[in-house]
C-alpha cells in the first residue's frame, strides 16, 4: 500500500508534517484540493480550537491552559490496527514529510528505501467528557457570536485522535546504503534495532512514541458528542 491509502483503509489521515507539538483539539484545514494541513493557504486559522474559543470570550485563560495540558496528557491506549508495509517509492514517500523519512531521503535518497512501516501502534483519543464540553462551547459560540463561528470554526476540522508507533525502514543491503543510514543514526543520536536482515535488505526499527504519524479529524460544522 502507499501512505495515502491509510485514510481509505483505516480512516487514519497521514500527518503530512508531524512534530511533537501536535495535540488533540488541533485545527486542520482540509479542502478538496489539498491534503489536510495545519495552516491555510488563503486566510488565517487558529492553531487550536481552545484559542478560537478564548478569543471569542467563551473561556478563560486558566481553563485554556488546563485543557491544553489535559489534551497533551490523555493516556495512549494500544490500537488493534495492523498497517501493512508502505511503499518506499519516491512519489509516495515524498508526500509524507516525516522527520525520519526526510532525513533518510537527504542522506541516502529514495532509491535505497524499499518500504517503511509502523508497529506497536497506540492511539490517544478525545474522550466523551471533553467531546461534550467542546460541543456545548461550539453551540454557545453559535448563539453568542455567529460571525466568529462562521469565520473561525465552521469550516475547519478538529483532531480527535492521534496515532503513534514504532517506525521501521527496510533499505537496500549494500555498503553504500548502510553507511549512509548509519550517518543518519549518528546525526540524530538515535539507537534503532536491526530487526531483520537478508541478503538484499536490512530493516531498522525506531521508537517514536511521542511523534504522531496519523490522525482522525472531524469537521466542526458536524461535530457531535
Amino acid at each position: 500500500m502507499n501512505i495515502m491509502e491509510l485514510e481509505k483503509q483505516f480512516g487514519i489521515v497521514p500527518i503530512v508534517e508531524t512534530n511533537t507539538s501536535i495535540v488533540l483539539g488541533r485545527l486542520v484545514w482540509d479542502s478538496p484540493f489539498t491534503k489536510p494541513v495545519f495552516t491555510r493557504t488563503y486566510g488565517s486559522m487558529y492553531t487550536h480550537l481552545l484559542n478560537a474559543l478564548f478569543d471569542a470570550g467563551l473561556i478563560k485563560i486558566d481553563f485554556l491552559e488546563q485543557k491544553l495540558n489535559e489534551f497533551k496528557n490523555i493516556e495512549k491506549s494500544p490500537s488493534a490496527i495492523i498497517i501493512p508495509e508502505i511503499s518506499g517509492e519516491g512519489h509516495f514517500i515524498a508526500d509524507f514529510k516525516h522527520p525520519l523519512i526526510n532525513t533518510a531521503n537527504a542522506e541516502i535518497g529514495y532509491k535505497f528505501i524499499k518500504s517503511f512501516s509502523f508497529s506497536n501502534i497506540q492511539v490517544r483519543i478525545l474522550d466523551n467528557k471533553n467531546r461534550i464540553i467542546i460541543s456545548d462551547l461550539i453551540e454557545d459560540l453559535k448563539k453568542d457570536n455567529w460571525q466568529k463561528y462562521e469565520d473561525n470554526v465552521r469550516y475547519v476540522h478538529l483532531v480527535t485522535a492521534l496515532y503513534y508507533g514504532d517506525m521501521s525502514f527496510t533499505i537496500t543491503n549494500s555498503v553504500e546504503a548502510k553507511a549512509a543510514f548509519q550517518a543518519i543514526i549518528n546525526g540524530a543520536d538515535i539507537n534503532p534495532n536491526i530487526s531483520f536482515e537478508t541478503e538484499k535488505t536490512v530493516k531498522y526499527t525506531f521508537s517514536n512514541n511521542e511523534l504522531p504519524f496519523g490522525m482522525k479529524i472531524e469537521r466542526l460544522k458536524f461535530f457531535k458528542p
